[in-house]
């Protein structure tokens, strides 16, 4: 890969993290600027705070303009060191929840996100019908095949952040109401859920057979730093934080069960401490091979949830961890150890991100299992 010539490495342990195992070292992502890029990256998080991205790349020019995708992305690349599992890739980031636009939902365009309108008044009557046709479908599609015609060898490509299903579903009829909806009338919750998994199973094979070949046959999670082997995406269910555990077993576990049976691999976000009262259901999914945990503002660290991480690694899932702090990967190491473990953070210059590498190797998985 012209970005990062030492894929084919990280390629195989990414492999290895998907069969529960474990080649060498955990997988451990690290970018930083390469040398000489400072002054670029000042400018680029200038431009994002700015609200330069994802808006301007998607809502504001027609067809959804991938050419200037295509140059924001290379530039952000070749000033990149991608250490570790890292890799290039540009992102068709249309928001969270983004297959509710198949459904007839507006996009609410923001700085830094993206959001969709309510179309659904009444549960009973939801009246959701996938388009194949429709025209933001048809547009993150063309984008897919410009970025593969142009970029097949150099990056990969991200898909767009469809994923929660009984999210969407809050979005298309409003969560508030929804919630209400899942005591009054759950049986009507259930088929509209049902026809909103059906249209994310339709579009995310669409968009895995114009991304495979750019992706080296699999896909990845650009926010996540994820990559696997065949059909694979994150699956999530935010709206959980409000429900029981019994509402969560009828109305969310179903999603999980069917989504990650459909797919090669799939990978959970648990949205913080709050969603802990649905871990064992969640981890009894088989079809879900890693759990990514996020450290919600407000919400004790990575440090305070050891035990809740162990529980997962016990249970035969990889954890991964992202937005980690450098000073808090060595910490983290000790803990866990090498196995059932994917660590995502970022470094101030090569050098440290290429320090960072040389600690997680002294924490190699056989030194381990000797003692």
């Amino acid at each position: 890969m012209y970005y990062k010539e030492d894929w084919e490495a990280s390629r195989k342990r990414f492999e290895a993290l998907w069969q529960g195992e474990t080649l060498d070292r955990c997988c451990i992502s690290v970018t930083a600027p390469r040398p000489g890029s400072e002054d670029f990256f000042a400018r680029y998080d200038r431009y994002l705070r700015e609200g330069g991205w994802p808006a301007e790349h998607f809502f504001q020019h027609e067809p959804h303009d991938p050419e200037a995708l295509l140059k924001l992305s290379e530039e952000v690349m070749a000033h990149t060191f991608y250490g570790g599992e890292s890799y290039p890739r540009a992102w068709l980031m249309y928001g969270p929840a983004g297959h509710a636009a198949y459904f007839g939902a507006k996009p609410v365009v923001m700085p830094t996100t993206v959001w969709y309108d309510p179309i659904i008044d009444d549960i009973t009557d939801h009246g959701l019908v996938y388009d194949e046709s429709n025209p933001i479908l048809q547009a993150q599609l063309a984008a897919a095949d410009y970025l593969t015609a142009h970029g097949k060898g150099k990056f990969m490509v991200a898909i767009p952040d469809n994923t929660g299903s009984m999210d969407v579903l809050g979005s298309l009829r409003d969560g508030e109401e929804m919630l209400m909806d899942m005591i009054t009338e759950p049986e009507a919750v259930e088929a509209a859920r049902d026809a909103v998994i059906d249209g994310w199973r339709r579009s995310t094979d669409l968009l895995y057979e114009h991304l495979c070949d750019i992706n080296d046959g699999g896909s990845c999670v650009g926010w996540l730093s994820m990559w696997a082997p065949g059909n694979f995406h994150h699956l999530q269910c935010d709206l959980s934080v409000n429900v029981s555990n019994e509402m969560f077993k009828r109305f969310f576990l179903p999603e999980l069960q069917v989504c990650s049976q459909h797919l090669d691999h799939a990978l959970y976000h648990l949205d913080g401490c709050a969603q802990l009262r649905h871990l064992d259901d969640i981890l009894s999914v088989p079809g879900i091979g890693v759990i990514q945990w996020t450290s919600v503002v407000g919400q004790p660290g990575y440090m305070h949830y050891i035990d809740v991480f162990k529980k997962i690694q016990a249970a035969d899932k990889t954890v991964l961890l992202n937005e980690v702090k450098a000073q808090d990967v060595e910490p983290l190491l000790d803990a866990l150890g090498s196995e059932k473990l994917f660590i995502v953070t970022g470094a101030a210059s090569q050098p440290e991100a290429e320090a960072l590498l040389r600690m997680a190797e002294k924490h190699r998985v056989h030194e381990l299992r000797v003692k």
